[in-house]
């Protein structure tokens, strides 16, 4: 996915083998097999009007809905933007006895992100795909680290974009923390609509196939000499 994508990117400037690394991500799923493989799944959205994803409803309704994204980014040693990665960490639940693959792991996600730090976030930007197990368990993890705080998905404005997902979020988190702007979601979500008091720290958080699971912690770096 555009998280390890961009995990590989941190080791080669991090281990000094390169100075600045393009990376990125790409997904068009939106075709006849991918569409019939998901619906086997019974994880589509019923709603006929916009927002058709509603990523963490009370409604207690699945909401996946495909969607196609591409992003692009540059990391590097030298000073080239406000944002600073502060710790990007990936890994990987433990198989399960009975499942084909691991959705959440509430346990596994809950180590990942004390990893990248107790101190709570100002915000957190959530995987949440739009079905009830997903976007619970994901919530639930969150709580546990560090309690309540503003969190969103973007997938009720793009939908899912699979593998490009979180760069997809990646781009929207850095704009919302430069702009100060905090959209309001149009329906109620479980995690209500709590709004950022500060805009300096955030986590981003990206789930996959498989068990396997990413989390990012980004600081915005305003009014003083950018960073990588």
């Amino acid at each position: 996915s555009g998280l390890i994508a961009l995990y590989q990117a941190a080791i080669l400037v991090r281990s000094a083998e390169a100075t600045t690394v393009l990376f990125g991500a790409v997904e068009a799923p939106v075709h006849p097999f991918f569409g019939r493989m998901m619906a086997a799944l019974r994880l589509y959205t019923p709603y006929e009007h916009y927002p058709y994803v509603r990523p963490g409803s009370a409604d207690k309704v699945n909401s996946f809905a495909l969607g196609e994204g591409v992003a692009l980014g540059l990391l590097s040693q030298t000073p080239i933007s406000p944002f600073q990665l502060v710790a990007i960490r990936i890994a990987t639940a433990s198989p399960q006895r009975g499942l084909a693959f691991t959705a959440v792991d509430v346990a596994a996600l809950e180590a990942l992100l004390r990893s990248i730090g107790e101190t709570p976030p100002d915000m957190v930007f959530l995987h949440a795909p739009g079905t009830q197990q997903g976007d619970t368990t994901e919530w639930q993890a969150v709580q546990k680290v560090w309690g309540a705080l503003p969190a969103l998905s973007v997938k009720a404005f793009f939908g899912h974009s699979l593998g490009a997902a979180p760069l997809v979020s990646l781009s929207f988190l850095l704009e919302t923390l430069q702009r100060e702007s905090w959209p309001v979601l149009p329906y109620t979500p479980i995690w209500g609509h709590l709004e950022p008091k500060r805009w300096r720290e955030a986590v981003l958080i990206g789930l996959g196939y498989g068990g396997t699971m990413g989390a990012i912690r980004i600081r915005y770096v305003a009014g003083s000499s950018p960073q990588s």
